[in-house]
């Protein structure tokens, strides 16, 4: 049901190599209706049996080549494979910000005090409206003009949860 790619391994210690075994024929037949493929196809025990699978479901392109049969270091036989696994391009948002905190206050109340909003206000109040938003607009802009950036943002990798966010803030601090 989940849209991530899905990768299953292990030793399940079910002669998929043998097309006539029961328990291999069923095990197949649930692994293909559930849309799933098992892709090693060379011994993996000492006894000659495939018994150590790699499974995917056939939609997802995660194994470009089969997998490959290694060393043995115990009864059972190393499976090597590559994996297409790549990073979620991250998306590009565009910010606009003001640096409210750089501004002198002393030089903005006084440039205030100073236009004609404070000395010369308008008589109506449509003219007075317009009058506040021109001269305060005007002003932040010139005290905190409007910066832009864009942010590059990524998902958060399931393994990232609160705790290790906490840990890392803790270690960026000391």
């Amino acid at each position: 049901m989940s849209s991530e790619p899905l990768l299953i391994v292990g030793d399940f210690n079910i002669h998929v190599d043998i097309s006539r075994d029961p328990n291999a024929i069923r095990f197949l037949d649930l692994l293909s209706s559930m849309g799933l493929d098992q892709h090693v196809d060379k011994p993996t025990h000492t006894s000659g049996h495939t018994l150590d699978l790699i499974i995917t479901r056939n939609s997802d392109t995660l194994l470009p080549t089969r997998p490959l049969t290694d060393y043995l270091f115990s009864d059972h036989i190393t499976v090597i494979c590559d994996l297409t696994l790549g990073r979620i391009p991250p998306t590009e948002k565009q910010v606009s910000y003001r640096k409210i905190k750089a501004i002198d206050k002393t030089r903005l109340r006084e440039e205030l005090l100073t236009s004609d909003l404070c000395i010369n206000s308008p008589d109506t109040l449509n003219e007075l409206v317009k009058c506040y938003n021109d001269t305060l607009a005007q002003t932040l802009n010139r005290h905190a003009p409007l910066c832009t950036k864009v942010i590059k943002s990524r998902p958060l990798v399931p393994w990232f949860n609160d705790d290790i966010k906490i840990a890392r803030r803790e270690k960026r601090k000391a």
